[in-house]
């Protein structure tokens, strides 16, 4: 069964097709993780991500997810498109390519210090729940960028997993690159900029715990991961001071950080925090992910700051150092 990695509280309501999507890709393998709707680099939010952890062909995919019959769509054009009901709607396949480049862009920061990732396949696909795909318009039937399926593969876990298996292989023999080894470290970045999507409830303005909101609460900015009890304690705990946070890697520790960071700019706003770190590479990391993640506002950014110990060092004491003979 594939792993869900951010999963609704139990009481949240998926539309129809998106249900019966999901019982299908639960049947995936183990090892390949399902998000649904997480939020990307960029704000962006596809219908699924999935991440291939195969042994032969690792991959990442990305779909959209629609359940429009050929009769309800009344017009396409490159941008938009118009209903039957009248709704106007995105076109998804630009939407899906702006993902990608977006998810690649982010990615791209860590080329140099996890080897494979630049080589590894990204796909987007756009999916037909209810209708053959060479009925649709062809605008919305792919191109050499965009992969498009319909009914008769959606509805059947073994197609999906041998279609989705073939799309990555044929990528790599395109490009004419070898599929990278999966290693512990790629899987950690993956993981970084793909689960960025928390459940959130805006109702009351204040941090919630994702597993107690209602069907229908908006999640458009995350506070926290969905954690474990002890973690959950650690990001609300009142007290202050000093703490030592630690942990092998993938045990949460920057999504902690963050997420205790977040808090305390709520409980105290007109309050700055600075974060001293070892590595500049780190220092983007955490930056980028907070105004992601968090911020509401230039404002908020100008709060906190990631510096390593040699940049605070040298604005906090702006001394010269005279070498002599």
């Amino acid at each position: 069964m594939a792993k869900i990695k951010n999963p609704h509280p139990d009481n949240f309501k998926y539309s129809g097709k998106e249900d019966k999507f999901l019982e299908m890709l639960y049947q995936l393998p183990d090892e390949w993780e399902v998000w649904h709707e997480p939020k990307l680099h960029g704000g962006l939010t596809p219908d699924f991500v999935i991440w291939l952890n195969d042994v032969e062909h690792p991959g990442i995919i990305i779909i959209e997810l629609k359940n429009w019959s050929h009769q309800y769509v009344k017009s396409v054009t490159s941008d938009n498109i118009i209903l039957s009901d009248h709704r106007e709607e995105y076109n998804p396949i630009p939407k899906l390519k702006r993902v990608k480049e977006n998810l690649n862009e982010s990615l791209s920061k860590h080329y140099r210090m996890v080897p494979g990732l630049q080589d590894l396949a990204v796909i987007p696909i756009l999916c037909f729940w209810s209708e053959d795909v060479n009925k649709m318009p062809e605008l919305l039937q792919g191109d050499g960028e965009v992969n498009v399926f319909g009914k008769d593969i959606a509805r059947d876990h073994e197609k999906v997993e041998t279609y989705f298996i073939n799309i990555i292989k044929n990528y790599y023999d395109e490009v004419e690159v070898q599929a990278p080894v999966t290693s512990i470290d790629m899987k950690r970045t993956l993981r970084q900029y793909i689960d960025l999507s928390t459940r959130v409830s805006f109702a009351s303005g204040k941090i919630s715990d994702p597993r107690t909101q209602k069907a229908g609460d908006k999640h458009e900015k995350p506070i926290i991961s969905v954690l474990d009890k002890y973690q959950e304690r650690m990001v609300f705990k009142e007290q202050l001071g000093h703490q030592v946070l630690s942990g092998v890697s993938g045990t949460g520790k920057t999504i902690i950080l963050l997420a205790r960071a977040n808090w305390f700019a709520r409980q105290f706003p007109k309050e700055n925090q600075l974060f001293i770190v070892n590595q500049i590479v780190l220092c983007n990391n955490l930056e980028q992910r907070y105004k992601i993640q968090y911020s509401n506002s230039e404002d908020d950014l100008n709060k906190i700051k990631f510096k390593t110990f040699g940049q605070w060092f040298k604005s906090a004491l702006p001394i010269k150092v005279f070498m002599t003979s």
